[in-house]
Order: structure tokens, then C-alpha cells, then sequence
């Protein structure tokens, strides 16, 4: 995937010429505060980034013409995707326990990741209803197939909110430092990129709903919906 390579390369450089991330200006609540919050925000950023843009992208470019692209997106956006997100939600948690203020600050980001967490469990079941429960003799594509979709891209746009939230507004009034600039820079890249990259992807909805057409009337096609069902 071309992004992965992409990642590393933008971030190294952005790291380089805008110096290291200032770790040292405030200690913390507790002595396991910061390493919670850092291991939750490299976690989340991985997750819903990298990890889950990577899913639907495959879906998106690969549906009609790779057997192997369900696997492929089951893989990123649950099998790995899943533990990541879910790893770095816990850390965040614990972060928060380890503040040590009973009266922990409330704030957005912190309502709008549950809000995130409860819409990717309730997409991760909505996928898996899809792919094992298919209705006999559809003339169409199934309206949760749309509503799968919406969904996921819906969430890709508010994880990327959050993560700005989450280093823009958490880290400087939680745990202190200084970040480069060029991260902000970077966010503001991916999130260029990821929208560019899936709506090239769209050139291919029209063989994509034409082979579906053709597995719904049984004429069968080079990757028929009994077998892969249309989920992005």
C-alpha cells in the first residue's frame, strides 16, 4: 500500500527539519501518565490513519478485480484494526485514571472518542451482517450496503478530527511539550491524500455495481457477491 511508506517517510521528514518533540516540559499527574498518553495516541493515529483508510481503500480499488480483497479489508479494518483501536482506547482510559484528579477535566475529545469506539463496534457488526446474512432473490444492492459505507467514511472523518483535537488541544493542556509544526503540517497532508486517493477509486463503481447486477441474476461474474459481498 502506497501509503504506509508514505507515513513513515512524511513524518521523518517533518520530524527532521522542525526538531524532536519536546518531552520534557511537564512531568505529569503520575510517572505512567505521559507513557499512557503517548502509547494511546500512536495506537489511535495507527488505527484510524492508517489502518482503517487502508481497509476501504482496498475495497475500493481492489473489489473488482482481486479475489482476495475482502480478506484484505476484514484483515485492516478488524482483525488488526480491531486490538490497535481497542489497546489504544484502554490506554486512554487509563490515562485518564492516572491524571490523578478525581475531578479529571472533561472534554470533547474525550466524549467524541466514545462517540467514535461505539460507531466503529456498531460498523464492525453492520460489516459482518452484510457479508453472512444476504437476502434470496435481491433485484438490488442491499440498502445497509449504502448505509456501510456512509458510515465508514464517517468515521475515517471524525477520526481525523479527533486525532487534531487530540495533539492540538489534549497533549499541550494535559501533559505540556512542544510539538513540531510540521505535524500539524503533516495531518493537514493526510488529510489532502485520503479523500483524493478514494475518490479516484470511484472510477471503478461502474464495473463494480455491473458485476454485482450480474451475481444477483446468476449470470456470474469474476467475483460474485456469494462469494464477496459488496461492503464499501
Amino acid at each position: 500500500m502506497f501509503f504506509f511508506p508514505l507515513v513513515w517517510f512524511l513524518f521523518h521528514i517533518h520530524i527532521t527539519l522542525a526538531g524532536e518533540i519536546n518531552l520534557s516540559a511537564r512531568q505529569g499527574p503520575s510517572p505512567n501518565f505521559r507513557s499512557l498518553v503517548i502509547g494511546h495516541g500512536f495506537l489511535c493515529v495507527f488505527g484510524f490513519a492508517v489502518l482503517l483508510p487502508a481497509g476501504v481503500l482496498v475495497a475500493r480499488y481492489m473489489r473488482t478485480f482481486r479475489p482476495w480483497w475482502y480478506i484484505a479489508h476484514w484483515i485492516a479494518q478488524a482483525a488488526i484494526g480491531g486490538p490497535v483501536i481497542l489497546l489504544g482506547v484502554v490506554l486512554g482510559f487509563l490515562a485518564n485514571k492516572a491524571y490523578g484528579d478525581p475531578e479529571t477535566p472533561h472534554s470533547d475529545h474525550k466524549t467524541w472518542g466514545t462517540i467514535i469506539l461505539l460507531l466503529y463496534v456498531i460498523q464492525c457488526i453492520l460489516g459482518a451482517v452484510i457479508h453472512y446474512v444476504k437476502a434470496k432473490n435481491a433485484t438490488r444492492r442491499p440498502p445497509q450496503n449504502y448505509l456501510h459505507a456512509i458510515l465508514g467514511l464517517t468515521i475515517l472523518i471524525l477520526g481525523m478530527y479527533q486525532i487534531r483535537t487530540g495533539y492540538n488541544e489534549e497533549w499541550p493542556h494535559n501533559v505540556g511539550g512542544v510539538l513540531p509544526r510540521g505535524v500539524t503540517s503533516l495531518w493537514v497532508v493526510w488529510c489532502v491524500l485520503l479523500p483524493i486517493a478514494y475518490a479516484a477509486g470511484l472510477y471503478f463503481i461502474r464495473k463494480q455495481y455491473t458485476q454485482e447486477a450480474a451475481a444477483r441474476l446468476g449470470k456470474g461474474v469474476q467475483f460474485p457477491m456469494s462469494s464477496f459481498e459488496a461492503q464499501v
